[in-house]
């Protein structure tokens, strides 16, 4: 992609203080402090970020003072530095990249296609075999998962460990505590089975939650295959958590603000014996209070351990946000069929499921999962293979 004229043509600059302020052709000003601009200069440096540690020169006040700062013939710009006279030299377009201003950094976060339950009716799909064949369909199913959180693959065949190998097409399978047979550690079964005290082998309503938020790094992507569907019930849930969050925000700001700063104690026992314990926040905040990433699981949340001024305010917004996530103007209900695979972005969307009657019939699904990071990266890899401008774009960090 050739940068735009425009946003990397710097028109002035001027040092104010200790920041540099770079006013660019289309009108936008940023501003660069000093240190930011120091540690970009010892960065570039080939001992910089993976060699000896460097120590920012500083002036008898203990700042990093700018003597001077000015564009050059090629249009970059050049900072003079005080205490030893060197002279660093920035790209315009890198430099433009770099911005960090909340504009520039909100451009340059992939946008998000929040959603309730009309997104049935343009319901994110892809075709199995496309997707392994074709470099093109793979990226578009990326890029479903990316943008809204979950994606719908058809024509899975409906075979014991298919979702492992489905898995692959995103990352490398991780373990899981509820695996039934030590040959198989990464895959785990869901169908009523009464000798495993787990929600997933039950037939009763299970609400919208998050998967593993006992753990201190929860589940990443998650992939629900369905092997054998019930008739009359089980049908999938999804919710997008985001969407709630964002009208808990709306609605309910002090309880938004409670569970985007108080983190709690998450817990699980497993029937080997196994104790597992994390703390987190209910809704992760990047540096813009985006919502990035959610950890939510009624169930697992643990006895509060909070101050004696926060065990009510907690209380009252968890209410709430279960509230919002059991509109079932939001709820996606999905019937899946033997061959139907979902991928979930376990961090923003909420997966549960309707009542059946197991003596009515069998429901049969195999899940596993993977991680978040390296999906991302394979998309990076891939976007930037097939020549997509957007390879480049931030993506939504999940928990934090």
């Amino acid at each position: 992609m050739t940068p735009d004229p425009a946003r990397t043509t710097i028109r002035q600059v001027a040092v104010e203080g200790g920041q540099v302020s770079v006013t660019w052709r289309d009108g936008h000003c940023s501003r660069y402090h000093a240190f930011w601009l120091r540690r970009a200069h010892e960065r570039s440096r080939p001992d910089g970020p993976n060699g000896t540690a460097q120590v920012l020169a500083k002036g008898s006040d203990g700042r990093v003072g700018i003597a001077a700062a000015g564009v050059t013939s090629e249009g970059d710009l050049e900072v003079t530095w005080q205490s030893d006279s060197s002279v660093s030299r920035y790209e315009a377009a890198w430099l433009r990249e770099h911005c960090y201003s909340a504009a520039e950094r909100a451009r340059r976060r992939r946008p998000l296609r929040l959603w309730g339950a009309s997104i049935a009716e343009r319901l994110p799909q892809s075709d199995y075999v496309s997707v392994q064949e074709d470099e093109t369909a793979r990226l578009a199913l990326y890029e479903q998962v990316l943008d809204c959180g979950f994606s719908l693959v058809r024509g899975v065949p409906a075979r014991h460990g298919e979702v492992l190998a489905a898995a692959t097409v995103f990352g490398l399978v991780s373990p899981t505590p509820y695996a039934d047979d030590p040959k198989d550690p990464e895959l785990e079964n869901i169908r009523v089975d009464a000798r495993v005290p787990v929600n997933t082998r039950k037939c009763d309503f299970l609400g919208p939650h998050t998967d593993t938020c006992w753990r201190g790094s929860l589940s990443g992507l998650i992939y629900l295959h369905c092997l054998k569907a019930h008739g009359q019930g089980g049908e999938t849930l999804l919710v997008d958590g985001f969407t709630a969050a964002e009208r808990l925000r709306a609605e309910a700001p002090e309880a938004f603000a409670v569970l985007s700063e108080v983190p709690l104690n998450f817990a699980a026992k497993v029937t080997n014996g196994d104790d597992w314990r994390a703390r987190g926040r209910v809704i992760s905040l990047g540096p813009d209070q985006e919502v990035c990433g959610l950890r939510f699981n009624a169930g697992s949340i643990h006895q509060l351990d909070l101050p004696e001024a926060l065990i009510e305010p907690v209380h009252s917004a968890l209410e709430r946000f279960q509230e919002a996530l059991n509109d079932e103007a939001l709820w996606l209900k999905i019937a899946l069929l033997p061959g139907d695979l979902l991928v979930i972005d376990n961090q923003r969307v909420l997966h549960g499921r309707t009542a059946f009657d197991p003596s009515q019939g069998d429901r049969h699904l195999q899940t596993c999962s993977t991680r978040r990071d390296e999906f991302h990266n394979r998309y990076r890899h891939l976007a930037r293979k097939c020549g997509h401008e957007d390879w480049n774009r931030e993506l939504s960090w999940g928990v934090i």
